[in-house]
């Protein structure tokens, strides 16, 4: 497939965003769509075109297409959570807390995505400490009392 969406791809993965909760063969289809969706996905976020629930889904469709298809794009997710942690809306910082938690686990695993030289093993401050620092911020600005205890728990298991 092309990097070119047709109208159709794009309505899916608009349609996609819309949902807090599609059917398993939207988000197949998402996933099967690839790098192109991760690029229109990215973009919209970045381009703050997107109301604050839709782009809490569309972070959560980020992470749906680094699993497999865009693996390699895991530390833009990360990033792209940064940025959100520290919107006005409670509900997307929080679930971009949550997010960015859960990636930072991903990455320490597993670093072959990460491209920046701060976030490679070895830098300091650590990509632990660093987004440690970050989730301190978020829980000073509020998060959900769910994403909070877990964002507590994740300041807590120091390494």
């Amino acid at each position: 497939m092309g990097l070119e969406m047709d109208t159709e791809q794009m309505q899916q993965i608009l349609d996609t965003l819309k949902e807090p909760n599609p059917s398993y063969a939207k988000l197949r289809a998402l996933e099967k769509l690839g790098e192109p969706a991760f690029d229109v996905i990215a973009g919209l976020l970045r381009g703050g075109e997107l109301r604050s629930a839709h782009r809490l889904h569309a972070l959560r469709r980020l992470a749906l297409l680094t699993r497999q298809q865009c693996f390699e794009r895991t530390e833009e997710l990360l990033r792209l959570a940064f940025a959100a942690m520290q919107d006005t809306d409670q509900t997307l910082r929080s679930g971009a807390t949550s997010m960015a938690i859960t990636v930072t686990a991903i990455l320490e695993k597993n670093p072959n995505p990460i491209r920046s030289p701060e976030m490679k093993p070895g830098a300091k401050p650590s990509l632990r400490e660093q987004v440690q620092a970050k989730v301190r911020l978020a829980l000073k600005l509020g998060l959900t009392e769910q994403e909070a205890d877990f964002a507590r728990k994740f300041l807590a298991n120091e390494r």
